[in-house]
């Protein structure tokens, strides 16, 4: 299989120079820390009124967050996508040659106003928040204690590969 990617659609003014390539980077990582190769996500930088009628939509909640996944996938309890290979090879499009995982919906104004709020970059939070939707649509959640902390952990060794650090 070939290398893992993500394609990014970018709805929304001020995302930095540069981010397609440092948010395909991070994708790319916790991809690798899973052990796929050749799985490709699909994400979208929105506004806050996009993201929040995504949310409404899919959701049934009315407000805008920070990140939404659309797994393609569904993982049994307990496993995720490096165990699930056979289920992640389903998801093969000949077009790409990629096992597509999902879609992301990032709100580039919420990252901005968490970037600021916890003291690093705008590209740190994006990292973040591309690195935690990518393991969401690995399988991953954050539902108890244990989940959240392989997660965490997860999500700061893939974004500490890039030198993403607080």
């Amino acid at each position: 299989m070939s290398q893992n990617a993500l394609t990014l659609e970018i709805d929304a003014p001020g995302a930095p120079e540069g981010i397609k390539d440092l948010l395909e980077a991070v994708a790319r990582a916790a991809m690798g820390l899973e052990g796929l190769m050749g799985a490709e996500v699909a994400a979208r930088l929105v506004d806050d009124e996009a993201i929040r009628a995504i949310n409404r939509e899919h959701r049934g909640i009315d407000r805008a967050t920070d990140v939404l996944s659309f797994p393609t996938v569904s993982y049994r309890e307990g496993r995720t996508a490096g165990s699930s290979l056979k289920l992640v090879r389903r998801e093969y499009n000949p077009s790409t040659g990629l096992c597509f995982l999902g879609d992301l919906v990032i709100s580039l104004p919420r990252a901005a106003e968490q970037a600021a709020a916890y003291g690093h970059s705008l590209d740190r939070e994006l990292g973040y928040l591309t690195a935690h939707g990518v393991f969401h649509l690995m399988g991953y959640d954050h539902e108890n204690e244990d989940g959240q902390r392989v997660m965490r952990a997860l999500e700061e060794q893939a974004l500490s590969m890039l030198a993403l650090v607080r």
